[in-house]
């Protein structure tokens, strides 16, 4: 009787714990296919948000019927593209993609609106680290990052002698700058999204203050600015800066934009937001665009910032 009930207690302990590994196993099956779930919604916001950005800056051509619009290469969008840096719920591309995608918080920015670190001329690097309140020299810090920028882009000859197009030019992320030691004190370089948020790694242009985002005028002009009373007002005070400083020329700072974005793409109810920046041109290596600086930010932290940015967005994201 006493093995009897041994055995008894025996089986049902393994019982138990098969049923247990059986649950632990669902239950990591159930968070892998909701992981997997998340990715995919992910894989489809991006995949669609490139898509028409593609679609808004080569996949439209001017209407030959009336020079004042475009036609689309590919089928009309449904949506808007906005690259105003202002929060909005994203409208699938195509109305046949609604049931596919999930509802999502979409922002996106014209990197023409942010302040271009490649610019090499001395006396635009020495305004900038001016305004950057930099603790040391300005001197050493002009220096330094034109050394940066000039390490980051070497002479290259291919074997006839015919240049050869580099695939690097200067920084290709903001947040390099401050791995300068001149630079590294930059009050920015403590939360490198918002250095990425002002700032930009293009091709070297003076900002076009006319489509510069209101952060980017505050730290150009100062907090005092006269943006808001009209455009030539702007520009006439952005031209008396650049004189001021000796870094202005009439054909600097004349360009539009529409070629470059950064994206930031919150889903509802994620842990994360993504976020990437999209190069629309063709690339050095022959590939029609580029996607760089993908990475992730926590959802709650960007929800907290965009509530007093764009709170009738995050109402609209949480409550439709």
């Amino acid at each position: 009787m006493p093995l009897t009930l041994a055995v008894l207690v025996i089986l049902s302990y393994i019982v138990a714990t098969g049923l247990q590994r059986v649950e632990v196993a669902r239950a990591e099956a159930r968070l892998t296919q909701s992981a997997m779930n998340t990715a995919i919604d992910y894989d489809r916001l991006e995949q669609d948000v490139l898509w028409r950005g593609l679609l808004e800056t080569n996949g439209r051509q001017i209407n030959p019927l009336s020079l004042s619009d475009f036609v689309y290469m590919a089928r009309n969008p449904n949506n808007l593209w906005v690259p105003d840096a202002k929060a909005y719920i994203w409208s699938p591309t195509y109305a046949d993609l609604t049931a596919e995608l999930p509802r999502a918080l979409v922002v996106v920015q014209d990197e023409a609106t942010k302040i271009d670190l490649n610019q090499t001329q001395s006396e635009y690097i020495r305004f900038i680290a001016e305004r950057a309140n930099l603790p040391g020299g300005k001197d050493r810090a002009v220096r330094d990052l034109q050394a940066y920028i000039a390490e980051r882009t070497p002479v290259a000859m291919s074997g006839d002698g015919s240049l050869r197009i580099l695939q690097r030019s200067g920084l290709q992320d903001p947040v390099e700058i401050c791995s300068i030691p001149s630079w590294s004190g930059w009050e920015l370089c403590k939360t490198p999204e918002k250095l990425r948020e002002l700032t930009t790694a293009g091709v070297g242009l003076v900002p076009n203050i006319r489509i510069a985002s209101p952060e980017a005028k505050t730290f150009l002009l100062g907090r005092g600015f006269a943006g808001e009373t009209g455009t030539q007002i702007l520009e006439m005070e952005w031209v008396e800066t650049r004189v001021n400083y000796g870094f202005y020329s009439p054909v600097q700072g004349l360009g539009v934009g529409g070629e470059r974005f950064t994206v930031t793409i919150l889903p509802r109810g994620a842990a994360r937001a993504l976020r990437f920046e999209l190069d629309a041109r063709v690339q050095e290596t022959g590939l029609p665009y580029a996607v760089r600086a993908r990475r992730y930010l926590p959802a709650e932290e960007l929800k907290d910032d965009y509530r007093q940015r764009f709170p009738s967005a995050i109402r609209a994201l949480e409550t439709g």
